[in-house]
């Protein structure tokens, strides 16, 4: 009986600490590609069809335009989340600090 109680508990333990650091993993990776909610936000309006991904032609008119080649790092003709997130970050840095400011 104490051995059952044992394997039990360690089961437990095991299986408490598993989904824990699954939900911490998830919650971390969202902080880690370091999209703001804001960037999140410009990143839905562009996305028009809202399949994960701008196009040239959903980046036409926007600041992305410009630089679209030079941000689309794999060269698959759009935009990923990450490389948007770049692309923001970049012209952020190269604007000193005031890319969202002179947005507005």
């Amino acid at each position: 009986m104490d051995s059952r109680y044992f394997v039990a508990a360690t089961l437990a333990a095991a299986f408490s600490v598993s989904i824990s650091a699954q939900a911490a993993g998830k919650s971390s990776s969202s902080a880690s590609r370091g999209a703001t909610s804001e960037e999140q936000q410009e990143f839905g309006k562009l996305d028009k069809n809202h399949d994960g991904s701008i196009s040239r032609a959903e980046a036409k008119g926007s600041e992305h335009a410009k630089d679209f080649s030079k941000f689309d790092k794999n060269k698959d003709g759009k935009l990923s989340k990450q490389e948007f997130s770049a692309a923001e970050k970049s012209e952020e840095a190269a604007s000193g600090g005031t890319h969202k400011e002179k947005k507005e």
